[in-house]
């Protein structure tokens, strides 16, 4: 009974070693305070699947984590970013793998 709990317990964290870690890189123009910042955030936080958001007023950069298995268009981003009156420079999707 150990051994199989051992087994099931090392394939479980060999799976999530596998597993790649999804992040799209945005960069945002117009912004000019963090007021604009949380208007953009806020939108990308009501994207399904979207897990954590990081962002930079500075450069207008804006990094997204996903959950795996979900994708995200460019289209559907920069209608969003147009929606809260911005405008889309650059869209990346970068995958990282543990």
């Amino acid at each position: 009974m150990k051994r199989l709990f051992f087994l099931l317990t090392l394939l479980l964290f060999t799976s999530q070693t596998l597993a790649e870690d999804v992040h799209y890189h945005l960069v945002v123009s117009g912004l000019s305070c963090p007021f604009c910042v949380y208007g953009v955030e806020k939108k990308l936080k009501n994207v399904e699947g979207v897990v954590e958001i990081k962002s930079e007023l500075e450069t207008g950069k804006f990094f997204v984590q996903v959950e795996d298995g979900v994708s995200l268009s460019e289209e559907a981003i920069k209608a969003l970013v147009t929606s809260a009156g911005f405008t889309l420079v650059t869209f990346e999707k970068v995958t990282l793998e543990d």
